[in-house]
């Protein structure tokens, strides 16, 4: 215990999880008769241990996130003196930027590290016992916050003010970027002159742009026509290729954005979304335009949309519909077309297409 009380919350989770991996065994060879926690079966309905390398990747990244906040919070040194009140908190400090099923997956979460933590520790916290898990909070307009999409002209209205004449500012430069490509704001804050090869083919003959995405994942972004191509030209002239081009770190692109809403009375609209909500419009636009100008059937364009954003098949249908919206009212509207939109998602993730 005194070994355990020098380390982090992050390293002291971090070793209940990988003392716990099981990776290549059968899960079902590890259940175990234990009286007073089991099911139907006479099983126990869980165990501490992992056998999934994607399941460890998801548990180890809600630590990365969460170990840090809690030890500041708790002010204890050890994670077993956390108390459910504690997990609580954090999860408030989430129903603004989170789904209500991503609240739903932390909360798994925080069950499997109790399990995991009582086995390694010797402990017996029970951090989910009366813990009431919150709802994602929503938009004065009835959309969740992490899945608002900015309107084409509510965009308009904000660049119009943020580039008048007697105001200067690069931010603008990476909102117009994220709504011709779908970057992340933290990909804006990276991308260089070097990242932009405009002097290559791409998939439309127009170049494409390189970035290292969400999850350390390379991808190409395709240029879609002459006219993006020459802005993206015109942004880059005079730089070197090692220069940033938006040259503002996320804190400051993100800052001016919502400067820019609170003087246009759009605040209240896109309330703590940031950038992400223009990320949503180019997903809509470039889902359109495959349709319109390729003549893409709906599968083809959300496949190419998964590839531009950087998102992978093996993400279900609920994230496709949450980034473009016509997708979501024609599902809300034919369940029927849901069922099948599933199919076919599935039906491509087992092809590779």
């Amino acid at each position: 215990m005194h070994k355990m009380a020098k380390s982090s919350f992050k390293q002291q989770f971090s070793r209940a999880l990988y003392e716990h991996l099981r990776f290549g065994q059968s899960k079902h060879l590890h259940k175990k008769k234990l009286s007073g926690n089991e099911n139907d079966n006479g099983f126990m309905e869980s165990n501490p241990l992992v056998f999934s390398d994607s399941y460890k990747k998801s548990l180890q990244a809600f630590i990365n996130q969460a170990a840090p906040w809690l030890q500041i919070y708790s002010g204890k040194r050890l994670v077993v003196q956390l108390t459910a009140e504690h997990w609580s908190a954090y999860i408030e400090t989430k129903v603004l930027i989170c789904s209500s099923e991503t609240i739903g997956l932390y909360y798994s979460h925080i069950n499997k590290l109790a399990e995991m933590c009582n086995s390694l520790y010797k402990s017996n916290v029970k951090w989910t016992k009366g813990f009431k898990k919150p709802k994602s909070l929503k938009t004065p307009f009835g959309e969740l916050l992490r899945t608002q999409q900015m309107s084409q002209e509510d965009f308009d209205i904000i660049m119009a003010h943020a580039t008048r004449p007697g105001t200067w500012s690069r931010a603008p430069i990476g909102w117009e970027l994220s709504r011709l490509f779908g970057f992340r704001v933290h990909e804006l804050e990276k991308l260089c002159v070097k990242n932009c090869h405009l002097s290559e083919p791409g998939l439309f003959g127009y170049g494409y742009i390189d970035i290292v995405g969400k999850g350390k994942r390379y991808r190409k972004i395709h240029v879609m026509t002459q006219d993006i191509r020459d802005y993206v030209e015109g942004i880059i002239t005079g730089l070197s290729s090692d220069d940033r081009i938006v040259n503002l770190c996320k804190k400051q692109i993100n800052e001016h954005l919502r400067r820019a809403e609170i003087a246009t009375g759009l605040a209240e609209k896109y309330n703590n979304t940031g950038i992400h909500s223009i990320r949503k419009l180019f997903a809509q636009t470039f889902f359109d335009w495959c349709q319109s100008e390729l003549g893409y059937t709906e599968e083809q364009s959300y496949c190419l949309l998964n590839s531009q954003l950087g998102h992978s098949l093996r993400r279900g249908p609920e994230l496709t519909r949450i980034y473009v919206k016509s997708i979501d009212k024609k599902l809300k509207e034919d369940p029927k077309a849901y069922n099948q939109f599933k199919r076919k998602k599935s039906s491509m993730k087992q092809s590779g297409k």
